[in-house]
């Protein structure tokens, strides 16, 4: 078993002692080592962004993600993200409410490829390489099965 076959069967064992790029399951909130999925997170605030809601449209978490700064030059947008996060999470609208306690609940894990820029933003290259077993496996209806 080569060293790629090993992560990719103990990921979610206790004894993993690699970096987990993982969504907003808070089953996951237990991992020292984990990022959060840039592309999953502005796929959110862009939806929100365009929702028709007045109080959504203003929240100008999209703009923010648009182009990931770097800690360094960018921290005072940084720490604005932080407040907007802070300022609407007791929001009446309830996907606005939610994003912003994501955002929170997370920030440290989806502001450390920031720091560190030898992490990943997204999980996208694991996602592709997973592409073709995931097709196969809808095509062929294995999860739609008793036997699936």
């Amino acid at each position: 078993m080569n060293h790629a076959e090993k992560c990719s069967t103990t990921a979610l064992a206790a004894d993993f002692s690699g970096t987990l790029m993982s969504d907003g399951y808070a089953a996951y909130r237990s991992r020292l080592l984990r990022l959060r999925c840039w592309a999953q997170l502005k796929r959110k605030t862009r939806g929100l962004a365009e929702s028709t809601d007045r109080q959504c449209a203003q929240a100008k978490a999209r703009e923010r993600l648009a182009q990931p700064p770097p800690a360094t030059t960018h921290a005072h947008a940084i720490e604005q993200l932080r407040q907007l996060c802070l300022q609407h999470q007791h929001a009446s609208h309830k996907a606005l409410r939610e994003l912003a306690r994501e955002f929170l609940n997370d920030w440290d894990v989806i502001v450390r490829p920031l720091h560190d820029p030898r992490l990943p933003l997204t999980n996208n290259a694991a996602e592709r390489q997973l592409r073709h077993y995931v097709i196969a496996r809808r095509i062929s209806f294995g999860t739609r099965r008793p036997v699936g």
